[in-house]
């Protein structure tokens, strides 16, 4: 297995815009936090990624029969995502008032939300989150 590069296209870039402006529980300021470029912004990189791979899995098609199948399963996963972006929502709005007055979120925010980042990134397979709090993971290939 080797590191593959995690890359957003701006093809992806708009899917995850359509997702967000689609979901009636998220607000439409959301999509001003993605960034395709993972040396921009550490958090909302990570936040693009998470997003990214979820609306990748809300499109499989076989995503209908495992929903049906596994109903808790599914009930489980949409309850993560639900607070992994109540999460999100809370820090981008929190960092965006503070910028609004030239203060930063306190590193134990920031913390705070590479944690909730982190924690969903350990659930999909292939995805090493253990090499450091600061990282966002990486995720293998098999060849």
């Amino acid at each position: 297995m080797e590191d593959m590069p995690f890359a957003v296209s701006y093809a992806a870039l708009a899917e995850v815009t359509n997702y967000v402006h689609a979901n009636a529980h998220l607000p439409d300021t959301l999509t001003g936090e993605f960034v395709t470029d993972p040396k921009a912004d550490r958090i909302r990189w990570a936040f693009t990624r998470v997003t990214r791979l979820y609306v990748g899995y809300m499109s499989l098609e076989t995503r209908p029969r495992f929903a049906n199948a596994f109903p808790k399963d599914t009930a489980d996963s949409e309850n993560t995502m639900a607070s992994f972006f109540a999460h999100c929502v809370g820090y981008f709005a929190t960092a965006r008032q503070l910028a609004e007055q030239g203060l930063q979120p306190e590193s134990p925010t920031s913390a705070d939300i590479r944690k909730v980042i982190l924690e969903f990134l350990s659930t999909v397979p292939g995805c090493d989150t253990a090499h450091s709090a600061h990282s966002v993971g990486s995720c293998k290939r098999r060849h």
